[in-house]
């Protein structure tokens, strides 16, 4: 779950549910830096996106999405030319770096009933 700025809690049915809302906090932190190459970031987004839906859908397993995760993150950094210093900020800020977080994090488990 996530709070919402009127207090009320949101509930992530899906994976692609939360890295939509995930994706939106990480759009927020890349303007705010001023991120210059935000196509970068748009692609990096997309990518995250597609995963989260295999992930839903079941095509990848927990272990092919964290390694897939976290090859679009690097691929995201280098495209963005991002220098050492600005991929720690980005890796404290971005929290889906390394894949998805663990299921005690409040996102929906990998056994989601599809309708």
């Amino acid at each position: 779950m996530v709070a919402k700025p009127d207090g009320t809690e949101k509930e992530f049915r899906t994976y692609s549910e939360w890295q939509a809302c995930q994706l939106t906090a990480e759009r927020g932190f890349a303007k705010t830096i001023a991120l210059t190459k935000m196509d970068a970031f748009e692609v990096y987004a997309a990518d995250m996106q597609a995963l989260a839906v295999d992930r839903d859908a079941h095509r990848v397993t927990d272990r092919q999405v964290r390694s897939r995760a976290n090859d679009i993150y690097w691929r995201f950094l280098a495209d963005c030319g991002c220098r050492p210093e600005s991929a720690r900020r980005f890796t404290a800020n971005f929290a889906s770096f390394g894949g998805y977080p663990s299921p005690n994090d409040n996102i929906p488990s990998g056994n989601l009933v599809q309708r």
